[in-house]
C-alpha cells in the first residue's frame, strides 16, 4: 500500500495566485494527500475564497484550511502545518508554484523503492529564466548555496520529530536552514526530474525577498558549524579554507562568520586556532 503525504501551504494574502497551485495538487495522478492551508493573518479574503472554490474538498478533509489571527511569518505558519499533518509524509508547495501532474506518483514511489530512507528531492524548472535547478547531494554545495526547493523536498514526519520545525527567528531563508538540517544527518535521495514549475518571477513579492540577506546567511552558516562534531571541526574548516578560494561576497562573509565565532563551543581551544584565524583574516578579510 503506498504512503499518504500532508501538503503543506502557507499563505498571506495570496488570494490572487493561490488557485493554479491548489488546482495543480488536485490534478495529480497520485491521490493520498491531504493539503493543508494556514493561512497566516490574511487581510485579501483568501480564506472565504478558498471554501467557496474547493467546498467539497474542504467539507471532505482533502483541504484542511487553518486561519491564524495574526500575521506570524512563513516559518511560523509551516510549524503551525507540520503540527496538524495526519501523514507519516511531508511536502510543501508555494502558493505561485505549480507541481506537474506526476509529481505525488513520482515520490510515492521512490519512497517505496528506498524503505530505508527519509529524505526525497527532485528538480524544479524556472519559470522565468527557463533554467533547471537540482542536482545530486552534496553537502558542502549545499552548504555554500541552495540548489534545492522546498517545493521539490519530501521528508517523512520521523525527521521532523527528530530534528524539530522551521527556525521561526529567520526571516528568510528559513527553508535552506531546514535543508541543511534534515540532509546532514538523513542522506536524501535525489530524484533526477523536473517535477515543479517554480515562479521566478522578478517582479513578484517573494517571502525570500524579505528580510537582510546577508545577516541571515550568517546565522544559518554559525548554526551549522555549531552542530560540526568538535574533534572534526578543524579540519572541516581547513578543507572550507582550501576549496572556496574566490572573492565571491557570499563566501568571504562565510569566512568571516566562522572566524568570529567566540564564544562557539569550538573555540574552548581558541589560542590553538589562533594562528589560522590570523591567516583567514588575511586572505579573505
Amino acid at each position: 500500500m503506498m504512503p499518504k503525504i500532508s501538503i503543506i501551504m502557507p499563505t498571506y494574502n495570496r488570494k490572487y495566485c493561490i488557485k493554479n497551485a491548489i488546482d495543480s495538487l488536485l490534478a495529480q495522478t497520485y491521490q493520498g494527500f491531504e493539503l493543508i492551508v494556514v493561512d497566516d493573518g490574511s487581510r485579501d479574503g483568501t480564506d472565504s475564497y478558498v471554501k467557496s472554490l474547493y467546498s467539497d474538498e474542504v467539507k471532505n478533509g482533502k483541504i484542511r484550511y487553518i486561519k491564524l489571527p495574526e500575521n506570524r511569518g512563513q516559518s511560523f505558519a509551516k510549524n503551525e502545518g507540520l503540527k496538524k499533518a495526519q501523514y507519516d509524509w511531508i511536502g510543501y508547495l508555494d502558493t505561485d508554484n505549480r507541481m506537474h501532474p506526476d509529481f505525488l506518483e513520482i515520490f510515492m514511489e521512490s519512497i517505496d523503492r528506498y524503505p530505508d530512507r527519509q529524505v526525497f528531492y527532485a528538480q524544479h524548472r524556472r519559470v522565468y529564466s527557463k533554467c533547471v535547478v537540482g542536482s545530486p547531494f552534496n553537502l558542502d554545495l549545499l552548504v555554500s548555496g541552495n540548489y534545492i526547493d522546498m517545493g521539490v523536498f519530501v521528508h517523512s514526519k520521523t525527521v521532523y520529530h527528530d530534528l524539530g520545525g522551521f527556525d521561526f527567528s529567520l526571516h528568510c531563508l528559513d527553508d535552506w536552514d531546514l535543508i541543511i538540517l534534515y540532509t546532514e544527518k538523513y542522506h536524501p535521495v535525489f530524484i533526477e526530474k523536473v517535477l515543479l514549475d517554480y515562479s521566478d518571477d522578478p517582479k513578484a513579492l517573494r517571502a525570500t525577498s524579505i528580510g537582510n540577506h546577508k545577516n541571515e546567511y550568517k546565522k544559518i552558516i554559525l548554526k551549522y558549524y555549531q552542530r560540526i562534531p568538535e574533534a572534526d571541526f578543524m579540519s572541516r574548516y581547513q578543507n572550507l579554507f582550501v576549496k572556496y578560494t574566490t572573492k565571491d561576497n557570499t563566501t568571504n562573509d562565510l569566512i568571516e562568520t566562522i572566524s568570529h565565532m567566540k564564544s562557539s563551543k569550538f573555540w574552548k581551544l581558541r589560542e590553538r586556532y589562533m594562528s589560522f584565524k590570523k591567516m583567514l583574516k588575511k586572505r579573505f578579510i
